[in-house]
């Protein structure tokens, strides 16, 4: 059995039956015909080969075929008839000859009868079998019959009477269930004796007219009664299921007409899990047997509450048999991979419409930035088929299946860009369509889809709507990490802002693509409202303009406001046909900057979030101003800012810090300098401490992040452990790990769990661009795969944004004048506490008139600052405190028209150096010219980024091996004398350093002539067992084995008189070791020794 690759994929070695026919019975029954020769009601029981019951009989005297005298058999199982005897009633037969006879006169009876089968007992549809024609005396007539199909009901149908003499047998192949004309497809693989399969059709098989259903010995010949519970089923109500099932695909949603293949063979269902030596396991899959028979996998589980995940894997199943019934299409290249499973929740969908969020509706709403072909939703992000549907009915979409174009490797959405004979604009606009309606789920099931959004827990729903980045006065930009891919969409809530003497509520927006951030740049833009009274949608003209202004009247009765941004590049992008997908950096995306007047985005409106203190009790704290439940905890020293919420059982204790409009609620814990701000939500049982920072519009629920650790931009945890110098953003996404440490930096649309500290992570583990794939924990930081395809872009500045027109109440007055222009000495600046102050400097000028006032403000970071000269081009900031700010300095010309230019700071947290503690000195002895340098490096308020090993002094000539690691080996070293620094640098680039001295001695030429040494010497070195020391006669003492941090690890008496020793080393680590002899009168004699293994 083959799986390639995807679950969507799955095809199988397949099998021919070849089942013995064997002797069928039954329950007899149907009419006997006589003429008044006094045949009675009861008839002998030996008709039907020793059947018990008849039926009753008439009298026959008409011509009607339809009433004609028969005798019926109803199988006891249906089957596929291959032979029929006709016997004599055993008490009518005539003796002659030693044979059993029957009378000439008999036979002429028979003459004419047909054998026929039917799928009912009343024969409404018979189909002949077999004819009796002219018949010679014999004990009994045989007829074979060519026959596929399998039939539950026989009879003998005769013009004349005297059929009651009539014996009958019938032969053939039995099943378990009434069958249609199709057969059963027997897998190869179950035909070779060498794979003991155990396959039994006669004890683990039933069937259907479309299925049959095959278990394993496991399961038992009785599956209900299975010894594991698990794999007990009910074989009928599987068939029953899958048969609803393949009416509802068949039928209903014709994706495939039942013909070909289909009408030959039987689904073949096959129950996971109850076959012996791990043979068909896993939960469910879908495909077909050698591109001859459909099949599935499945686990009994599968269908005990309903078959949504029957429905999709049948799903699977057809689209296998696509490429056999309709050779050259359907989807058969890997960056189409994703339709598969697209497709099937799709087609499930439909059978189960209340099941949506069982199609993971989360992803679908959460990552609709995301193009129509990502990893990250291709299960979720199926509702753009409904569009299809629903403009164009439900056979467009298998028309992408069954004439997609697989030799040119064509991908669903230019399957349907080709159908609907439209050029990439005209696509563009139809897919913004789909993009407006995903606002409010105006598709035909839209109610279905409203209240699945409705029941999922808030937690997953934490990005359907979009928190734009402010850039200044009405400037807004999407977060680079949301900004959409190729008919991926943002949808932003807008909040109307009252204007004082206007009737009607209006948007003035400007919109400006980042045209250069890409090749084939483009965008889908409009509006979309809510009318209170009806809750219908209503939609504005749809806009592609790279930079365009904008007057939006909302219309009347308006109580929602959206604004949705898809991306719309001017020409397809796609991963090679060989890629799944290709990681995020490698996607296209298409960011965005709006100015607005009239409204502003989510998050910056008055009141956000403080429907989530809707029936709670509470107050604002002392120490910011933040709103605190009652049934929470903040200590004193703890800071709330003004637009924060700590709800529920929260405790905030320490110097911790809940800064912007940020939310902790639950049981969460938020401990020591830890740092929750922007716009970042905290629940669970979540443990925030140390000098942990969650910020941006990050979620994190019952996680732990501890130390210097980090969540920020749009990143979702779960179940998470994260330590040391931890970094998680962009919209990477974890349910669970067990320890994300070190300076592990997880982004992109990456989701990885598990254990790992290093390495730079932007994409799902198993990315490859065709030759370099990130594997778990690999710990690359410069992976290739990692190298955006996306230039680098800078925000628009508020000049470039300022609107060309003075708009009031909705309609333009006139032509807005040149905005001033600002410029600041430096676009940050960088301080460390106790540093707590910086000066901020700036000039502004004004091309068309004058500037008259000047305004600093914060625009995001801590609360705790003050400014010496708000109004002033030029202020001193104090107060500031661990974090990042950003200030804005706003320019006012004599017109009203204002610029804004922002610097951000960074206050860096007090910061003690690195503790690093290298060897003491050590002296080799030449020849040995290399030895191994030890060293330890902690740092107390932060972990250690980097160490390196550096020559301070000695002969050039030696080289360092590793000097990045903590240990390493020197060679080539030279007589005289070194000094090597290690030096550590921190996660906030503070170093420290120590170092060690080096003596290389000359060699020491000995007297041969004596046999006596006047050193010490170790033969072999390196060493790994037994090593030979030699040295100057003793009078007694000790050897002595030091490692290189000198510890001791060996000691030894020595004799007086010694002058030789052996040594065994086998139980030391590889490493570099230092012998030393040492004798009663306190001579010392060392000497280097290295230990392999």
């Amino acid at each position: 059995m083959i799986k390639i690759g995807f679950l969507w994929a799955l095809l199988m070695a397949g099998f021919v039956s070849t089942q013995a026919q064997q002797l069928l019975t039954g329950t007899g029954y149907g009419s006997m015909a006589g003429k008044g020769d006094g045949w009675g009601d009861s008839q002998p029981v030996l008709a039907f080969n020793g059947i018990a019951t008849m039926g009753n009989q008439v009298d026959f005297n008409t011509g009607d075929a339809s009433n004609m005298p028969w005798i019926g058999l109803a199988l006891a199982a249906p089957a596929q008839i291959t032979k029929i005897r006709v016997l004599p009633r055993q008490e009518y037969a005539v003796s002659g000859s030693g044979d059993t006879t029957w009378s000439s006169w008999m036979y002429q009876y028979l003459e004419g009868a047909k054998f026929q089968a039917s799928q009912d007992s009343l024969f409404t549809n018979p189909v002949d079998l077999a004819t009796v024609g002219t018949v010679t005396n014999s004990y009994w007539q045989e007829f074979a019959i060519s026959n596929l199909n399998s039939y539950k009901y026989v009879r003998l149908l005769n013009t004349k009477t005297f059929i009651t003499f009539t014996q009958l047998q019938f032969y053939g192949i039995s099943s378990a269930a009434p069958a249609t004309g199709k057969t059963i497809y027997i897998p190869n693989e179950w035909k070779i004796a060498a794979n003991n399969i155990q396959w039994d059709s006669t004890n683990r098989m039933k069937q259907s007219p479309n299925c049959v259903v095959f278990w394993g010995p496991l399961a038992g010949n009785d599956p209900t009664q299975a010894t594991n519970t698990a794999l007990r089923f009910e074989p009928q109500k599987i068939l029953d299921s899958m048969e609803a099932v393949y009416d509802f695909l068949m039928d209903s949603m014709k994706i495939i007409p039942d013909a070909g293949q289909w009408a030959k063979y039987k689904l073949i269902i096959v129950m996971n899990n109850t076959w012996r030596d791990g043979l068909y396991t896993g939960w469910a899959y879908g495909g077909n047997y050698e591109n001859q028979a459909p099949a599935m996998w499945v686990d009994p589980g599968v269908f005990k509450d309903n078959a949504w995940t029957a429905t999709h894997e049948f799903t699977h199943t057809i689209q296998s048999m696509i490429t056999v019934m309709y050779p050259g299409h359907g989807y058969t290249n890997t960056n189409s991979g994703f339709f598969w499973e697209t497709h099937a929740n799709f087609m499930a969908f439909q059978r189960y419409p209340t099941f949506a969020t069982a199609a993971d509706m989360p992803r679908a709403i959460n990552l609709s930035s995301y193009f129509l072909g990502s990893g990250r939703k291709h299960y979720a992000q199926f509702y753009f088929l409904q569009q299809f549907k629903d403009d164009y009915g439900i056979d467009f979409v298998s028309r992408l299946w069954r004439e997609a174009n697989a030799t040119a490797a064509e991908t669903p959405l230019e399957v349907a860009k080709r159908l609907l004979g439209m050029d990439q604009t005209a696509f563009s606009d139809y897919m913004m369509r789909y993009a407006a309606k995903s606002v409010k789920w105006d598709f035909s099931n839209k109610n279905y889809l409203v209240a699945s959004e409705k029941s999922l827990d808030r937690v997953w729903k934490f990005r359907k709507t979009v928190l734009l980045d402010s850039l200044g006065e009405g400037h807004f930009a999407i977060p680079d990490n949301q900004a959409p891919q190729q008919f991926g969409f943002n949808i932003v809530r807008l909040y109307p802002q009252a204007e004082d003497g206007c009737q009607q509520p209006y948007v003035y927006m400007k919109f400006k693509g980042h045209v250069d951030a890409n090749a084939s740049s483009g965008w889908r833009y409009a509006f979309v409202t809510v009318d209170s009274t009806t809750g219908n949608s209503v939609f504005s003209d749809f806009y592609k303009e790279d930079a365009a202004e904008i007057i939006y009247k909302l219309p009347a009765n308006t109580s929602e406001t959206y604004l949705v941004v898809m991306g719309a590049p001017t020409q397809m992008h796609f991963q090679k046909s060989t890629l799944f997908e290709p990681g995020f950096p490698k996607i296209y995306r298409y960011a965005w900057d709006i100015q607005l007047q009239g409204a502003v985005p989510q998050g910056y409106e008055k009141g956000f979030r403080s429907a989530d203190t809707t029936g709670l009790t509470g107050a604002r704290h002392a120490n910011g101003g933040g709103w605190v439940a009652s049934t929470a905890k903040v200590d004193a020293t703890s800071y709330v800012a003004p637009g924060a919420f700590v709800l529920d059982r929260a405790r905030v204790t320490g110097n911790a810090r809940v800064e912007g409009r940020a939310e902790v609620r639950d049981d969460v814990t938020l401990s020591g300098n830890a740092v929750v701000k922007d716009f970042a939500i905290v629940g669970g049982n979540s443990a925030i401490s140390g000098k942990a920072v969650i910020g941006g519009a990050a979620t994190v629920y019952y996680s732990k992040v501890s130390d210097s650790a980090s969540v920020s931009e749009g990143a979702f945890l779960q179940y998470n452990n994260l330590s040391g110098g931890a970094k998680v953003y962009g919209n990477a996404f974890s349910t669970g790990s067990t320890s994300l440490s070190g300076n592990i930096k997880i982004g992109g649309d990456a989701e990885i769990g598990g254990t790992c500290a290093k390495g730079t992570y932007l994409q799902c583990l198993g990315i490859t661009d065709g030759t370099n794939t990130r594997t778990e924990c690999d710990g690359l930081d410069n992976s290739p795969v990692n190298t955006d395809v996306n230039q680098a872009y800078t925000a628009f500045d508020d000049a470039t944004m300022s609107f060309a027109k003075v708009v009031a109440c909705g309609d333009s007055v006139g032509k807005a004048s040149l905005p001033p222009v600002i410029i600041l000495d430096t676009n940050s600046i960088t301080v460390q506490l106790p540093v707590n102050s910086v000066s901020l400097h700036a000039v502004a000028s004004d091309p068309d008139g004058t500037v008259v006032a000047y305004s600093w403000k914060k625009v995001s970071g801590p609360d705790s600052y003050a400014f010496a000269a708000a109004t002033e081009a030029g202020t001193t900031v104090t107060g500031l405190v661990y974090g990042t700010y950003v200030f804005a300095l706003t320019a006012t010309d004599n017109t009203g028209t204002k610029s804004t230019a922002r610097i951000t700071v960074y206050v860096l947290q007090p910061n003690d150096a690195p503790v690093v503690a290298v060897d003491s000195g050590i002296t080799v002895t030449l020849p040995v010219n290399y030895l191994t340098l030890w060293a330890t490096a902690s740092d107390a308020d932060g972990y250690i980024d980097s160490v390196r090993w550096y020559r301070v002094a000695g002969d050039a000539r030696c080289y360092i091996v590793t000097p990045g690691s903590l240990s390493t080996t020197v060679r080539n070293l030279q007589e005289g004398v070194y000094r090597f620094a290690l030096r550590a640098t921190d996660n906030k680039q503070k170093a420290a350093e120590d170092s060690i001295k080096v003596t290389v001695l000359p060699a020491v030429a000995t007297s041969t002539e004596e046999g006596n040494y006047t050193t010490l010497h170790v033969s072999p070195n390196p060493a790994s067992g037994i090593v030979h020391l030699t040295f100057p006669v003793v009078t007694g003492g000790n050897i002595l084995i030091y490692d290189s941090k000198g510890s001791t690890v060996f000691t030894k008496a020595l004799a007086a008189g010694a002058v030789s020793e052996e040594v065994n080393v086998s139980a030391l680590h590889a490493g570099m070791y230092y012998v030393q002899v040492v004798t009663r009168n306190s001579n010392k004699y060392t000497a280097s020794m290295v230990v392999v293994r």
